[in-house]
């Protein structure tokens, strides 16, 4: 929302208090060292410079000089970032453990492949095992495919990629409603970037496998704009 009003608001001053706002969240970010909020933070800003014709070029450039700026003349400030929002580095590789959840779910999953183990309570039966197990103390499934398939099987698998399908479909169809409109176009990339966030969750996160009222709103808000 802020950036919205930063790169397309018709008052200076909105757009000023937007800019700070903006940077602002940024910092709170940063400092939850939330990786998945990062990336999806940052494809945000790709889309919505991309969604402003006249500084498209113009803010990539910046982007790309403030970058190498930061890296060569600052690369104290930025190894501080990068520790920051990594959790210093801490298990990169298995993403703090969720890897080897989701195999041993997978692996699990095959026990009750078409109907899961329970809505919300299969996962997490299932992981009080991987605990005594593994040590790793992951109590809930991590990303959308493990977590659907433990507790609703290919069933609710089947149904939830329909709501997912059905959503970006709605949110394609309203690209193509607002062609000849600068101002739905701009409501069309937001309403893209909500729906893009809680996908982009679902790989470390069960996202829309919860009853996400995020993700209901994304399909009933790109409705009510179409």
């Amino acid at each position: 929302f802020f950036l919205t009003v930063l790169l397309f608001g018709s008052r200076p001053k909105y757009r000023i208090w937007a800019g700070v706002a903006y940077l602002v969240t940024w910092w709170l970010i940063v400092l939850s060292q939330t990786r998945a909020t990062m990336a999806t933070g940052v494809a945000f800003l790709l889309i919505m410079l991309y969604a402003h014709p006249r500084i498209r070029v113009q803010g990539a450039l910046i982007l790309t000089g403030a970058g190498i700026g930061i890296a060569f003349l600052l690369p104290t400030f930025l190894q501080e970032i990068i520790s920051t929002g990594t959790r210093e580095g801490q298990s990169l590789e298995t993403l703090s453990g969720r890897t080897d959840a989701f195999a041993y779910l997978i692996g699990r999953w095959q026990e009750s492949p078409v109907l899961g183990f329970g809505f919300a309570s299969g996962t997490r039966d299932l992981l009080m095992d991987f605990i005594a197990r593994r040590g790793l103390h992951i109590g809930s499934g991590h990303d959308v495919l493990s977590t659907v398939l433990t507790d609703l099987g290919l069933i609710g698998l089947f149904v939830l990629a329909a709501a997912l399908v059905a959503a970006w479909s709605s949110v394609a169809r309203l690209f193509r409603a607002t062609a000849g409109d600068p101002e739905g176009r701009v409501l069309a990339y937001q309403a893209a970037c909500v729906l893009l966030g809680v996908t982009l969750h679902g790989i470390v996160d069960k996202s829309f496998a919860a009853p996400s009222l995020v993700f209901i709103i994304a399909m009933v808000g790109t409705w009510t704009l179409r």
